[in-house]
């Protein structure tokens, strides 16, 4: 179903946008179902379906969030707080700090702060669109629920995924005009890694990116960014700091000794128990009766991390070893080692949420389909270590129209949210549109059928072959038809060709290379025209306690 601002459906989703000021009016909004571009688990998710209420805490509505507030209060130890300010303190000491983010690491002493989070790749210069998202979510969610709830106060929190070692996945981005590329070899935790040949992508994006009154003002935060800063996570500290900083967003690189301390006890039972691969096994079978599994656990989910490299552990018999062949332990060196350097134990993705809980007071992750599916393998391991798993939300989802790219498209008959639509949909549709005496098919088909029916019904008095016969001419007379059905809209398109070339333009203009804008778009092919507003459109526009696709007409 495609919803129309004025159309009646609209109410039923009670969707934000269309309560407020009329100069954002023009816009869509559709649940992940409606959209035709999520996963059926997803889906489920967001509309509460009973085959996924095992496997979640509590669902994402505003009445769950005081009791998990109460119940995290309960099952996180107050200790934490110091060691994770402390740690906030130390990473934000050669960065300017606004009042708005430093009052909030100051509130994370008190017992009745709690976290919203979300968490990104370093993905170089924010990556796709999809990450401002993320963060706008969870700003706007954590200011939502402080105001109603303001006995408690939540704060929004990035976790930067510092430690993860795939380079090839957070070395490009993309705009309008082509893909930036950071060559290197893959190696190590990017957070570590080294701006080495950074200043040469500025100049390449510089002869990529159109001319706009925020130009200057772009290239200045990515030179202050990437040139001033030695190692990826410092640079990326600095550039989500300068964007969100203001609204009070605490950004944490937990590759950090005294973190990773607070996560010893769990990181002894992976080594000695695997706890995790058995509880998150039987959780993904279960799951698997009616959902895809999105990610496979090993009988250890941990990596040895060095300053050079990132590599898998295994335990052969009685001893450990890394996959590279260069480190080997018994069982009591293992241990001992991890007391001693906790530093050097990296969890994997399917670790990493429990050593997200168990540091941060949190109640909410906010995160993508990709990410929330495999949370969802977690409850039961979640249990198995007493540790309160959060409130899930999926982070609401936009695509951007301008008002040039509407303009035309308003032309066409379309509506935004056709948009979504698969460009051949759209193109039949129009070439409906383009002539009014175009032959009724579905009439012939329906007469074709009237017709056989009638030989059919005489068929059944008569020789077995005689029915044979019927039924195969009728397949032969459907397929002529088909056919010419084909052919008619060949000469519709060849007639029409200008007109639907120019729709697969601004399709394309929307829809890059035929990708979700969201997933391949980098954020400064807006901000070069609209700087701050970028950000003041998306707050504006998209209601946190909601889990939509919203596409909004700039």
């Amino acid at each position: 179903m495609r919803l129309n601002l004025m159309s009646p459906e609209v109410k039923l989703l009670n969707c934000p946008i269309f309560t407020l000021n009329m100069m954002y009016m023009s816009s869509d909004c559709l649940t992940f179902r409606e959209t035709n571009r999520f996963s059926k688990l997803i889906c489920d998710y967001t509309e509460s379906h009973p085959d996924l209420m095992p496997y979640f805490n509590r669902p994402f509505h505003f009445e769950s969030f005081l009791p998990q507030m109460t119940e995290k209060s309960l099952n996180y130890y107050p200790s934490n707080r110091q060691v994770l300010v402390d740690v906030l303190k130390q990473q934000y000491e050669n960065i300017s700090i606004t009042s708005a983010t430093s009052d909030n690491i100051d509130a994370l002493l008190s017992d009745n702060t709690f976290t919203v989070t979300t968490g990104h790749q370093l993905n170089l210069f924010t990556g796709p669109l999809y990450f401002w998202y993320k963060i706008i979510d969870t700003i706007k969610l954590a200011h939502h629920l402080s105001s109603q709830h303001p006995v408690n106060k939540t704060i929004p929190l990035f976790w930067m995924a510092t430690e993860d070692h795939d380079f090839e996945e957070i070395s490009h981005f993309n705009v309008t005009k082509g893909r930036i590329q950071w060559d290197g070899i893959n190696k190590g935790s990017v957070g570590r890694r080294s701006l080495k040949g950074l200043s040469d992508l500025i100049d390449v994006l510089s002869k990529n990116l159109e001319n706009g009154p925020h130009r200057d003002d772009l290239f200045t935060l990515f030179e202050n960014a990437y040139s001033d800063h030695s190692k990826l996570s410092d640079a990326t500290r600095f550039l989500v700091n300068e964007l969100f900083g203001e609204d009070g967003l605490v950004i944490l690189d937990a590759d950090h000794p005294n973190l990773k301390r607070l996560f010893v006890p769990f990181l002894k039972d992976e080594l000695l128990h695997q706890t995790a691969f058995d509880a998150i096994e039987e959780t993904s079978a279960k799951l698997a009766t009616h959902y895809h599994k999105q990610v496979n656990p090993r009988r250890i989910n941990l990596f040895y991390l060095t300053q050079d490299s990132r590599v898998r552990i295994e335990r052969q018999g009685q001893v450990y070893v890394t996959t590279c062949g260069q480190y080997r332990w018994s069982e009591n060196e293992m241990i001992e080692h991890l007391e001693s350097h906790p530093e050097h134990f990296s969890p994997n993705a399917l670790l990493r949420p429990l050593y997200q809980e168990v540091i941060l007071p949190n109640i909410c992750y906010v995160g993508g389909g990709a990410e929330l599916a495999y949370w969802l393998q977690l409850k039961t391991y979640f249990e198995s270590q007493s540790i309160t798993f959060p409130i899930l939300k999926v982070r609401n989802s936009a695509l951007l129209v301008t008002e040039k790219q509407w303009l035309k498209w308003n032309k066409f008959g379309l509506m935004l949210a056709d948009y979504l639509l698969p460009l051949d949909d759209l193109t039949k549709r129009l070439i409906v549109q383009f002539d009014e005496t175009r032959p009724n098919f579905e009439n012939l088909y329906e007469q074709l059928d009237a017709q056989f029916s009638v030989l059919k019904d005489h068929a059944k008095s008569t020789d077995p072959s005689f029915t044979s016969a019927v039924e195969a001419q009728m397949a032969k007379q459907t397929k002529g038809l088909q056919n010419l059905e084909k052919r008619w809209r060949r000469a519709q398109k060849k007639t029409h060709a200008k007109v639907l070339e120019r729709l697969k333009d601004n399709f394309l203009q929307v829809n890059p290379e035929g990708h979700l804008q969201e997933r391949y778009l980098n954020f400064c092919q807006f901000y070069v025209d609209l700087g701050p507003k970028l950000k003041n459109h998306l707050f504006s526009r998209i209601d946190p306690m909601y889990q939509r696709f919203y596409i909004l007409k700039l």
